[in-house]
């Protein structure tokens, strides 16, 4: 009697099991339809990030997105309701005692799934959080968290060769022309600044100026804390 009772058990239970891999199954199908279906990674984000959480029991949600042409990968995230998407191009300024990184005076935190890479010539196969010293310069993709705080939580960390310049992008904040915030970072523009629409199109600085507000811009130029002197800015458009 005991075995017949076990055997019971273990049916009911692999009939149970076999549920809840269908259900889990149906789930998964309708999400990957209305994926592909989707307008953009946009629409993936803002729309169904709540179905994608709850399939998977996680909190957050990143898309990585393949640029062929740059050959360069980039990572867009959900923050609020907002999508936003951040990248610092710079030197690492210091290392904070708990192990944040201080790149253009920016607070950069890393996390256990942080995505480290050597793109640099030394070309490290296990290039990890040790190899970063102040001095390393650095590309680092991240979102901010929390929202407004200009903390950046990075995603990939890829070390590069010394460049010629800092690169900073993020949501263009508190306007004073001729200068703007990137998150936190103080951008300054003149008259020698090149102004830009992303494709190329030519702005003047009071366009810039007009149009930036509530979108993600870029600036490239040179460092001196706590300021980013620009010698172009551009408002972005895409999803690059």
């Amino acid at each position: 009697m005991v075995a017949i009772a076990k055997e019971a058990d273990a049916s009911v239970s692999r009939e149970k099991s076999l549920e809840e891999q269908l259900k889990f199954q149906k789930r998964l199908n309708n999400i990957t339809l209305k994926i592909h279906s989707a307008k953009d990674t946009n629409d993936i984000l803002l729309n169904l990030q709540g179905e994608i959480l709850s399939l998977f029991d996680a909190d957050r949600i990143t898309i990585y997105v393949v640029d062929g042409v740059k050959k360069q990968i980039v990572s867009r995230f959900k923050t609020g309701d907002e999508v936003s998407e951040i990248r610092v191009v710079a030197q690492v300024d210091a290392i904070a005692p708990y192990g944040e990184l201080v790149l253009l005076g920016l607070e950069v935190a890393t996390t256990d799934t942080t995505v480290y890479r050597d793109m640099s010539v030394a070309s490290l196969r296990d290039f990890g959080p040790a190899d970063v010293v102040v001095g390393t310069w650095l590309d680092v993709r991240g979102y901010e968290e929390p929202a407004g705080s200009g903390r950046v939580v990075a995603v990939h960390v890829v070390r590069i060769d010394p460049a010629d310049g800092v690169r900073l992008r993020g949501p263009f904040r508190d306007p004073a022309p001729p200068s703007f915030d990137i998150l936190s970072v103080l951008v300054t523009t003149s008259d020698a600044t090149r102004f830009v629409l992303e494709g190329n199109v030519r702005l003047t600085a009071a366009e810039f100026f007009s149009q930036a507000p509530g979108e993600l811009v870029e600036a490239w130029g040179t460092w001196s804390a706590p300021v980013l002197s620009a010698q172009r800015v551009e408002i972005k458009v895409s999803d690059d």
